[in-house]
This record gives C-alpha cells, sequence and structure tokens, in this order.
C-alpha cells in the first residue's frame, strides 16, 4: 500500500515536470520565433550588401 501512494506521487511529480517542460519548451519555441524573424531579415539585409556590389561588378 505505501509503495503504491509513493508511484502514485512518484507519477504526479513526473507528470507535472512534463508538462511545465513542456510549457517551457513552447515559451522558448516561442522566443526563438520572435527574434528568428528580425534576425532573417537582418541576415537578408547584410547578405544582400555584401553580394550587391559583387553582383554589380560582375
Amino acid at each position: 500500500m505505501e509503495s503504491f501512494l509513493l508511484l502514485t506521487v512518484l507519477i504526479i511529480i513526473i507528470g507535472a515536470f512534463i508538462v511545465n517542460f513542456g510549457e517551457l519548451f513552447v515559451a522558448l519555441l516561442g522566443v526563438i520565433k520572435y527574434f528568428a524573424i528580425p534576425l532573417a531579415i537582418a541576415g537578408v539585409i547584410w547578405g544582400l550588401s555584401k553580394l550587391g556590389p559583387w553582383l554589380l561588378g560582375a
């Protein structure tokens, strides 16, 4: 009986940890998505500024 109770508590703790980790992962993805778009735009602009003169020169 005692081991069953312990197992139940363990499952609840692991379940809560998985849910919290899932929420953390989603939040992290949201942050990455939030930063990825400006970084992608900046990368494209930087790439064009490097390629532009080379393309005009060629």
